[in-house]
């Protein structure tokens, strides 16, 4: 039988995407919200829609491949950030893993994505299709150094930083390096100007990524001056 979230509209949700889901109008964003309050309830519910409407692992395109996302949202609800960290070292899961937590957002998000990095440091710089999408999830999640500034240590913040840096300065593809110029604005420092302003030419659908990213570093760092 169902459990009934606490405070919330448990019953209500599963029936709603279980219907959706035979009329064919689910979309993940609409299992991905449900992610934002994990639990064995809820894994095991989706399981059972899974089941129910035959959603495999590994599914190819043009299909959605529900099953998967079903997968990753029954990870994390029950290995929390840790077994998502640890799911994401599988190369097909990882990007699963990414999309999962630019919807649940927040520090310990941000946090995971650190792990994330962590773990895969070596591996990434073989991989720049994971890097870019990595660094895309650090530009998603960065807010939540403002929101939520007691939970990202300055250690964190710089271990990202430099593997932003990194991106700029090496990555092979220009979408690559102007993704890590974005997610400077959150993380970025002098150092990040100087490495941005010095950086090759782009495109002109780049170029105004880099400048937005220098603007608002600049006007970060003066704040921090101005209240110093």
């Amino acid at each position: 039988m169902l459990a009934e979230r606490v405070g919330g509209n448990w019953l209500m949700e599963i029936a709603t995407i279980r219907r959706m889901a035979k009329r064919g109008t689910l979309e993940v964003e609409h299992l991905l919200r449900l992610a934002k309050a994990p639990s064995e309830e809820l894994a095991t519910n989706l399981g059972a829609i899974a089941a129910e409407m035959g959603w495999e692992l590994g599914t190819q395109l043009p299909f959605v491949p529900f099953g998967d996302w079903v997968a990753v949202i029954q990870q994390f609800c029950r290995g929390g950030y840790d077994g998502l960290a640890t799911y994401a070292t599988q190369p097909s899961k990882f990007g699963f893993v990414i999309g999962l937590l630019e919807e649940v957002r927040g520090a310990h998000a941000l946090l995971c994505a650190e792990q994330i990095l962590n773990m895969q440091a070596t591996t990434l710089v073989d991989d720049p299709e994971r890097a870019t999408k990595l660094a895309g999830a650090f530009s998603r999640l960065g807010g939540a150094m403002e929101k939520e500034a007691g939970y990202v240590a300055v250690e964190d913040i710089e271990n990202v930083r430099a593997f932003l840096h990194a991106q700029v300065s090496s990555h092979p593809q220009e979408v690559g390096r102007a993704i890590a110029m974005g997610a400077l604005r959150c993380f970025g420092d002098s150092e990040s100007l100087a490495l941005i302003r010095s950086a090759p030419q782009m495109a002109d659908f780049w170029e105004p990524v880099r400048h937005g990213a220098i603007r608002t570093i600049t006007k970060r760092l003066r704040r921090r001056s101005q209240a110093s």
